[in-house]
């Protein structure tokens, strides 16, 4: 890595620049902090809002869920992508992340995507649902923590995306007395990288916050010409009146500018492409994102143990996109690759625009009855999503040599019309939970659900298809769970949940319209405090997915059929806290993934991207006396193999990457930390069903962190 080049002082000035004006710009004053305590990672007390939607114990909760919170977040260091902290939870694998640089990830969660067919990922953002995109962008400069619910969550959120379970982003608050932080990362491939977070109360009763959160990246990519380009805005106010009221408002603002990467097309002949190869157009394809966040929330408190709490997020997405799809030439009859060395490639354009409005109202509380306590929520939640797209994409495609792609070939638009397509979704539900103490041992959860969703969409010459149509599906989806603690430090657990989603016909024929799709998953589990920072869960699930749509893999996004069954069935078991002076995160997933019944494909075929097996475990050490300050850590991660396609044709080799951690503290102050990515420098690959494309993992990468804490 060389990291002072004159160039990269030239991107460097430029870069301190702009975070200097913006220091100015909203006139920091630095405090004197106490010396800063290392956070637990997770301890049995721990609080979760995702999986009850109230701020319970996870001993508690009848289902698996893995909180991250921000001494995770520092740890990794460097990008603090999503994908590298989510594969630190047993269950999760990421399958395709592209050069998106902040971007939301494609994850499977117990086997299954985040993304289904042609829909897009969702999810949580302080417990509201965003109906999402890939193409959302997403930076962790103002996020607390991320907890991850592992299966269906539609009684709580309603109709998802994500079967196998789904993501929380819990933003930062507020609060009386915090540090004023300061980051900057540089890297390898001239990554650089700053943030700050401050705040303040703004009146002398201490009533009324505020907070900051601001980051600025650049970076290349080891890959040839990709690049991206992030600026990130996030203030935050609340107010507590006099009756203990409480009023808070959030907004995040995120704008990137990227070129895009897909990766490499799916051929058994991988491992013969330089992983640096690049089979876009570097001179055509550019993508820009903006997205703004905002909620607006009040919680009232009346009685002694009651809250009502109404919330209004909403959310904006503009994209633009030149993009060159690539693919495998394959025999129509066989759909055997006619050549694993050449590739075909066609450009295309598209715009974008989605917004989100989700209202709700949720009543929660607490009242004793025969002997019993109920902490009981009741919710009423009216969501909406209006997406608009335009596209052209030309009917000239291009030979690619996948060992050495050539570049500079024009795209023609002049005789290929635009298209157009736009759908508007109304998602109106109900739901209702009690958590019931039976006695000082046992727990029982009861919820239900009732939505209600609409969804219009009409096509104008979208990727070839015009008309129009409506579709209404309504459905109740149950929740059951009990807790058994035969000591405070043990949840013995069991449950059943159930969700179901919408699925779009894209050929708007109404004579053929899909079923919504069913899942429904049992599991059993326990938690057990090994000692009072030191946490572990074992899980044991099966997830059954039906009406589940598949992609025919015929060159046409919108051409799905619906299969029968799907199920994934598995083993999870996580460690997370500290031993003695060690801060440790482990985790284990064994999974089986497959098809269980299919007009088309067998019995048993494994489903694309899964591993059987996933391993991840990484420590960090804290020296004391002498070398007080110094802190040394490594992890490991491994996937087993994973299949590419459906039928199972080949697989993708073990993946297997090291990284490493040191960092020093100099005072309560200042902080250097280093962290070292796949250390072997190792090939490391993945695959989504969703895309049809594989992708490489990075390579050798450094990361120096500068921390100031005031």
């Amino acid at each position: 890595m060389n990291f002072l080049t004159s160039c990269h002082i030239k991107q460097l000035y430029t870069f301190c620049i702009r975070l200097f004006l913006l220091l100015l710009l909203f006139k920091i004053n630095f405090v004197d902090a106490e010396e800063q305590l290392i956070l637990p990672l997770m301890i049995v007390t721990d609080t979760v809002i995702t999986g009850m939607r109230t701020d319970t114990p996870l001993r508690d909760v009848p289902q698996s869920i893995d909180i991250r919170n921000q001494q995770l977040i520092e740890d990794i260091g460097g990008l603090q992508r999503t994908d590298d902290i989510a594969k630190t939870v047993a269950g999760v694998n990421m399958t395709w992340r592209g050069n998106g640089g902040t971007n939301i990830p494609i994850l499977n969660f117990r086997g299954f995507s985040n993304t289904s067919g042609y829909e897009n990922s969702d999810f949580l953002k302080d417990g509201y649902r965003k109906l999402g995109s890939i193409s959302n962008t997403m930076d962790l400069a103002n996020i607390e923590k991320i907890e991850f619910l592992k299966g269906p969550s539609s009684v709580l959120y309603g109709k998802t995306e994500n079967l196998g379970g789904v993501l929380n982003f819990i933003s930062k608050r507020p609060l009386i007395s915090q540090d004023q932080k300061f980051d900057f990362t540089m890297g390898s491939d001239d990554f650089y990288r700053g943030s700050l977070d401050v705040g303040a109360p703004l009146n002398s009763s201490k009533k009324a916050l505020f907070r900051l959160n601001a980051a600025i990246e650049t970076s290349n990519n080891w890959r040839d010409f990709a690049h991206h380009e992030t600026k990130f805005i996030a203030p935050i106010f609340s107010y507590q009146f006099e009756n203990g009221d409480t009023f808070t408002a959030l907004l995040d603002y995120t704008k990137t500018r990227m070129l895009g990467d897909f990766g490499i097309p799916i051929t058994e002949a991988f491992a013969k492409i330089p992983r640096t190869n690049y089979f876009q157009e570097p001179d055509f394809d550019r993508t820009s994102a903006r997205s703004v966040n905002t909620l607006f929330e009040y919680e009232h408190f009346f009685l002694q143990d009651w809250s009502l709490t109404l919330g209004i997020a909403s959310s904006w997405l503009n994209w633009s996109q030149n993009y060159t799809r690539f693919f495998s030439k394959r025999d129509p009859v066989t759909e055997l690759l006619i050549d694993p060395l050449n590739a075909v490639r066609q450009p295309n354009t598209e715009h974008f625009e989605q917004e989100d409005r989700n209202i709700e109202m949720i009543v929660k509380g607490y009242f004793s009855l025969f002997k019993m306590e109920h902490d009981v929520l009741f919710g009423a939640t009216y969501i909406t999503n209006d997406s608009i797209s335009n596209n052209i994409r030309t009917g000239e495609s291009y030979a690619v040599n996948l060992l050495n792609p050539a570049y500079g070939q024009q795209a023609n638009f002049g005789s290929d019309p635009s298209g157009s397509g736009n759908y508007h979704i109304k998602n109106v539900s109900g739901f209702i939970q009690d958590l019931i103490t039976l006695n000082s041992q046992f727990k029982l959860l009861l919820g239900v659900r009732y939505d209600t969703i609409t969804r219009a969409t009409e096509y104008n010459r979208f990727f070839g298809l015009t008309g129009k149509d409506k579709q209404t599906d309504t459905r109740f989806s149950p929740r059951f769970g009990l807790v058994y603690q035969p000591v405070p430090s043990t949840s013995l657990y069991a449950s059943y949940t159930s969700s179901f989603a919408q699925r779009i016909n894209f050929t708007l024929d109404p004579n053929d319209r899909y079923k919504p799709e069913i899942g429904e998953q049992y599991e059993i589990g326990i938690k057990q405090a090994l000692t009072p920072d030191l946490y572990a869960t074992l899980a044991l699930y099966q997830l059954t997915r039906k009406n589940t749509l598949l992609n025919n893999n015929d060159g046409n996004d919108f051409s799905f059929r619906q299969t029968g069954e799907q199920r994934s069935r598995g083993l999870e078991l996580s460690l997370t806290g500290k031993i003695a002076d060690f801060r440790v995160t482990g985790a284990y997933t064994w999974i089986r993934s497959e098809i269980t019944k299919d007009n088309k494909l067998k019995t048993g075929t494994k489903r694309v991207g899964v591993p059987s097996h996933t391993l991840d475990f990484s420590g960090v050490y804290s020296f004391k006396g002498a070398y007080k300050g110094l802190e040394l850590g490594s992890g490991i991660h491994y996937n087993s193999s994973v299949d590419v396609s459906m039928p199972n044709s080949f697989k993708l080799p073990d993946s297997i990457q090291w990284d490493a951690i040191l960092s020093y503290r100099f005072n309560p102050n200042y902080k250097v930390q280093v962290n070292i990515k796949n250390i072997t420098d190792r090939r490391n690959y993945s695959v989504t069903e969703d895309f049809g494309y594989i992708t490489i993992g990075e390579p050798r990468t450094f990361y120096a962190t500068f921390s100031a804490d005031f």
